[in-house]
This record gives structure tokens, sequence and C-alpha cells, in this order.
């Protein structure tokens, strides 16, 4: 019977196209690992994968206490020239692997190389649970919920979306602390960066 590698990785960053051809590639150049993706709520996360903008840096850092000693933090550089000053302290004291997003090929394969290096190439199948709060279900959103998401994306200002769907500001705030609840987002930050960075 083959062994089942287990391997999870977060993914915060704001540039949906790159990480899709990250997942792509995965999949095309490693058969023996299976990627999930997922938006639930986990314990430890082994590889954080993370922009280099101050939102993607934020909500990173909220996470940082769900990665272990042998994790890996993925920075993803949008030049050659960013900075260690930029990269919060509680990311800094784990194993950091840099990119920039227009390394070659060979350079870029030689990084998830290194990143999925331990759980490949033994023989053993591989399960790539990728979490990230763009696969959140939002069918366990009510409509009243599922309407101020959608007012959410375009207008952060409560009392005006609390004026357009004709309810009290606090009703407002109550759905959005219940829509916070059922992603699992404790912080508003994390809610907000899921509201920009999502597509759903």
């Amino acid at each position: 019977m083959n062994h089942i590698n287990r391997l999870t990785m977060m993914i915060i960053d704001n540039n949906r196209f790159f990480l899709d051809g990250v997942l792509a590639f995965i999949e095309s150049q490693y058969p023996d690992v299976t990627i999930k993706l997922s938006g639930r709520k986990v314990k430890q996360v082994d590889v954080l994968m993370v922009g280099l903008d101050r939102v993607s840096l934020s909500t990173a850092r909220c996470y940082s206490h769900r990665l272990a000693a042998r994790s890996r933090v993925l920075m993803i550089h949008d030049d050659c020239h960013a900075t260690q000053s930029s990269i919060p302290f509680s990311l800094r004291q784990h194993n950091l692997i840099h990119m920039h997003r227009k390394q070659t090929l060979s350079e870029f394969s030689a990084i998830i190389s290194k990143v999925l290096g331990s759980v490949t190439g033994n023989g053993s199948r591989t399960i790539l649970t990728i979490i990230d709060k763009k696969s959140a279900n939002l069918s366990m959103l009510t409509p009243q919920e599922k309407v101020l998401v959608d007012h959410l994306r375009v207008n952060t200002q409560l009392k005006e979306i609390a004026c357009q769907m004709a309810l009290n500001p606090k009703t407002i705030s109550t759905y959005k602390r219940s829509i916070m609840q059922k992603l699992d987002m404790q912080k508003n930050l994390e809610f907000y960066h899921w509201l920009l960075y999502s597509n759903n």
C-alpha cells in the first residue's frame, strides 16, 4: 500500500492569475500530487504563500501563529528589489523562500521543488490541501447576507448600505458579523481582504 503524504498550503495574495498558474504548474509537473481546494480552518499550515502587498502581509501576520517551526513561507515579489524589512517579524522567523513573478521557468521549478521537495518523488502520493478564502462556500449564507456581500464589494460604508437595503445600520453590522463567523474569519482585515481579492 502506498503511503500518502499530506501538505497544507495557505495562499494570501492579490494576483489570482499568478496563483492559478502556480497550481496549474504543480498539477502538470507533479503527477503524484493531488490538489484539493478548501476554505476550512486549520490548526497548522505547512506552507504559507504570501504576496508582498500591504494587505496580504497584514493578513498573513494574522495567520503566523498557525505556522510550525518547520513551516515554510513563500514570499512572492513583484520585482527583484524587495527588502527584508517589509516582511513582518512574525514571518521572518520561519524558513523564507523568495520568488518573483518574472522568474524563468527553470528557476520557478526549482523553487516549487524546494517547497514540495520533502513530500514528493519517493513513490508516494501527496495530497496538497490549498487553504484559500477564495474557496469559501457562500451557499451557507442567507439571501440577505449574500446581498450584503455584493454591496460590501462596492461600498464599505455600512450606513450607506443600510439605507440602500432599508435596514438599520446595527442590523447590517450583525449580518456582517454573521458572515464573518460562517466564513471562519475573526478579523475585519481578513474579511475585507477576502472581499477585495475573491471573485466568488
